[in-house]
């Protein structure tokens, strides 16, 4: 039910090129001509391709056309691309632009019927949009990040229903003192889904940052090691000079005590 919601608008090249050319609106009183010539093949490369039913190699010159000289004959084809591609909550707000258009006391008339198609996609587009409710349960709303396939959603749409594509969709928190949680949904158009996702506290402690290892001290030059001896079997040498050592003290200590024994032995008869 893509492209039976509006037949795409055939927008002939000459046409959107008087549209840009001329310009309507505040929004683009300022833009320069580079910046018209630029919207404009772009916005013609992008149409073409969008008639010939490849809006996804139209998408990227409609965006940057629609940036840089945001005509409603681009900015509308973009959202019906958009919408075409299930970008359906992006397309109608391309849309709403549109629609809302101040287009002048003599808009051009590709302009105007460009307002008349998005005000009928606009119709048509709303109803299909998915509501999703997300509560969270743990941590405080404005300590918790919030993500949506990886896109950032406020904590104030906690809650509350958020527009979102339908289809498939992976929700992430996390926040201080908790652990992330992440859940996946599938929304079906035109509902409102509600999904609860409950982070777990941390345990005591877990949160707590790690210790910071000092910084290893400078290397200090060493002196190379002594080279090692031969190996041998025997006792090493300073057990050997050890005993030899005590050897000697053992024999030195025989020879006083004889002579000690040998003096004593002489005066004791001068002592009698």
């Amino acid at each position: 039910m893509r492209r039976a919601l509006l037949q795409p608008a055939r927008c002939p090249a000459s046409a959107l090129l008087l549209a840009l050319v001329a310009g309507v609106g505040t929004a683009r009183a300022d833009a320069s001509a580079a910046d018209k010539a630029a919207a404009r093949d772009l916005g013609i490369q992008g149409i073409q391709l969008a008639d010939k039913g490849d809006c996804a190699g139209a998408l990227v010159p409609l965006q940057k056309a629609a940036t840089l000289f945001p005509a409603p004959t681009i900015v509308e084809r973009l959202g019906e691309c958009q919408i075409e591609l299930g970008k359906i909550v992006a397309g109608t707000e391309s849309l709403q632009s549109v629609v809302h258009e101040d287009l002048g006391p003599s808009p051009s008339p590709a302009f105007v019927e460009a307002q008349k198609r998005a005000q009928k996609m606009l119709e048509l587009s709303l109803p299909r949009i998915a509501k999703l409710v997300l509560h969270l349960v743990g941590p405080k709303p404005a300590d918790a990040s919030i993500t949506v396939d990886g896109e950032k959603m406020p904590s104030a749409l906690l809650d509350a229903e958020r527009p979102t594509d339908p289809g498939h969709h992976d929700l992430a928190a996390s926040a201080p003192g908790f652990r992330d949680g992440t859940t996946p949904v599938d929304l079906t158009a035109g509902k409102t889904t509600e999904v609860t996702l409950t982070l777990e506290p941390l345990p005591a402690g877990a949160a707590a940052p790690a210790p910071v290892p000092p910084a290893p001290a400078p290397a200090q030059p060493t002196s190379p090691p002594a080279p090692a001896g031969p190996s041998s079997s025997g006792p090493p040498v300073p057990a050997i000079v050890a005993f030899a050592a005590g050897g000697v003290g053992v024999a030195l200590g025989s020879v006083f005590g004889l002579m000690a024994a040998g003096k004593k032995s002489s005066l004791d008869p001068v002592c009698q």
